[in-house]
């Protein structure tokens, strides 16, 4: 009898079958995380050096910090106008200067106190013209955010002094003789829109309206009545810390790295 064994055939697996999905995996990574080396061309034909420039400078971005706690000095320059009375008949607009300085209690909240002059001639007066020498204590209040710009109204108390005069000498009233000067009390009310330039600098825009309190019984005209006038302006103002001094800006650093692409460089 003739015996048939039969024995399974055990089939040698090749081993780059299990090193297929390795090799793959080797390749891939590489195309997705190394840079590209000396001499390798892209889709549009162009040479890469072996060089790689790495900027470290981080985004900047204009956010500032609370102005809270600080003083401000700055100035302001704009124009006037008398309004009201016999006086301000054919008033024309003329300079109005105004330095300040501010305390900032809060970020909603701030004290100011300012000094100014100004003056207004005259359509159909020849050389005749009013001037207003003034320094006024008030306080602002936020009451808003309009593009990126902070708006506060306010209002305050001041003393003013006036003269009307006639290239250079006062003016007497024609009845009781008395020269058109004086020195009076007064209010004003106004708004501001401050928009800030840097960290410690910020751009003003004023808009304030001043009732000078001149009447008195020593005139019969002109002065009579109180007078009032609208003044605007633009400025700068430059904040501190009374705590820290004066900060000067800080320039930007700018860092630049240089790699080698090549291995071991």
């Amino acid at each position: 009898m003739v015996r048939t064994e039969v024995r399974p055939v055990r089939r040698r697996t090749q081993g780059w079958v299990f090193g297929l999905p390795l090799l793959l995996a080797f390749v891939l990574s590489g195309l997705t995380t190394s840079p590209r080396s000396a001499g390798a061309q892209d889709d549009a034909g162009n040479t890469a050096t072996d060089l790689t420039v790495r900027d470290d400078r981080a985004e900047v971005k204009r956010a500032f910090g609370s102005l809270s706690g600080f003083s401000a000095y700055g100035a302001t320059l704009g124009g006037m106008r008398m309004f009201g009375g016999d006086l301000a008949k054919g008033a024309q607009i003329r300079p109005l200067m105004q330095a300040s300085f501010r305390y900032r209690f809060s970020d909603r909240w701030s004290g100011a106190g300012e000094f100014g002059m100004g003056w207004n001639s005259f359509a159909d007066r020849g050389d005749s013209v009013a001037t207003y020498y003034f320094g006024t204590l008030g306080a602002l209040r936020q009451m808003s955010v309009l593009q990126g710009a902070v708006v506060r109204a306010g209002g305050g108390v001041g003393m003013y002094r006036y003269n009307y005069k006639f290239k250079g000498k006062s003016i007497l009233d024609p009845e009781t003789h008395r020269a058109y000067r004086g020195f009076v009390p007064g209010i004003y009310v106004g708004a501001e829109a401050e928009r800030r330039m840097t960290r410690h600098v910020t751009l003003t825009g004023h808009l304030q309206q001043h009732f000078v309190f001149t009447a008195a019984d020593r005139y019969k005209s002109l002065y009579d009545v109180n007078q009032t006038f609208l003044g605007f302006r633009f400025g700068l103002h430059y904040h501190f810390s009374p705590d820290q001094g004066i900060m000067w800006e800080r320039k930007e650093v700018r860092k630049v790295r240089i790699e080698s692409g090549k291995a071991g460089k």
